[in-house]
């Protein structure tokens, strides 16, 4: 008599695709670059089985609790929407190894369920397309986080400047003209001034394991940059938890950012809410925090937040 043995659904995805190139711990310092050449469109890495440790959450809530001077207002075992994105994850140990020469440009969350510290995870990412336009290169990407029973817990799409696939001459540019221009707004009134606090690093970094690593001023210098940049998806995670009494709980939730100016380490920022009609959809600019409060200010990230009941 044959026994069939019954199968998850990511241990039946696995057996249809190669494993990943490396394992859970740490990456070697050498990496494969993300370029119109190693990437192609409509290419899967994945499924990953993952899961964040409680230590690692704890060191989230704490860089948060850094940033806006308390601890969050939310359920502290349930991870934020940078925690369990996958796609670094996954294109890091699928075959890539470090994410270096990378910048994230734009983003957008669907989360359908908020998983905890320690519950085993799988998540996939997929190529969309490599695109490059005058002289810089972008690579699009779909992922997908799920349980281990199958259930989404997040769907995202992210926009990342692939810094190794563009001209050098031509991402110098871009970088200069984007540190001098910029959207500014007017100062915030207290009503809609939410919080502010100097950008910080979620991670150190390091130079020694990080080459050509968007986070160290080596290699933002080379691009241009002042200084290293912070992690645009902390920085959002960081709106989500100051105007957390109004969208810590929804089942359903979209989370969306845009960079627009330089994010640099140790820059005071302000947390500017907009206007809207609609209870469960706000807007944010994360702005330089102006000198004087009759002056504009100028917008680093939009980021938008948008509950469903």
């Amino acid at each position: 008599m044959i026994v069939h043995a019954l199968k998850t659904n990511v241990e039946t995805l696995a057996t249809c695709r190669p494993e990943p190139r490396y394992g859970a711990g740490e990456l070697p310092v050498e990496y494969t670059p993300l370029n119109p050449r190693t990437l192609r469109a409509a290419e899967q890495f994945g499924p990953l089985v993952f899961q964040i440790s409680r230590s690692s959450h704890n060191h989230h809530l704490e860089f948060i609790s850094r940033c806006i001077g308390r601890e969050p207002a939310r359920n502290s075992d349930r991870l934020y929407a940078f925690e369990f994105w996958p796609l670094p994850r996954v294109m890091s140990q699928w075959r890539f190894g470090r994410l270096n020469e990378v910048i994230s440009v734009r983003a957008e969350r669907h989360v359908h369920f908020w998983p905890a510290a320690e519950e085993p995870l799988w998540g996939e990412t997929t190529v969309r397309s490599v695109t490059v336009k005058n002289g810089l290169c972008f690579g699009f990407f779909d992922s997908v986080t799920k349980t281990t029973g199958g259930g989404i817990c997040m769907t995202a799409e992210d926009v990342l400047l692939l810094a190794n696939g563009c001209d050098s001459d031509a991402l110098r540019e871009a970088v200069s003209q984007v540190s001098k221009s910029g959207t500014f707004i007017s100062a915030p009134d207290r009503a809609s001034l939410l919080g502010s606090w100097p950008l910080q690093m979620r991670y150190a970094w390091p130079v020694t394991k990080w080459k050509n690593n968007i986070h160290t001023d080596v290699y933002a210098q080379m691009l241009g940059y002042q200084r290293g940049l912070v992690e645009g998806p902390g920085v959002a995670d960081v709106v989500h938890a100051v105007d957390s009494a109004r969208f810590g709980t929804g089942l359903q939730f979209r989370l969306s950012w845009k960079y627009l100016a330089p994010l640099y380490e140790s820059t005071a920022v302000a947390v500017v809410s907009a206007p809207s009609s609609n209870a469960d959809l706000r807007r944010y600019s994360v702005c330089e925090f102006p000198a004087r409060l009759t002056a504009t200010c100028r917008v680093l990230l939009q980021v938008e937040l948008e509950s469903s009941r």
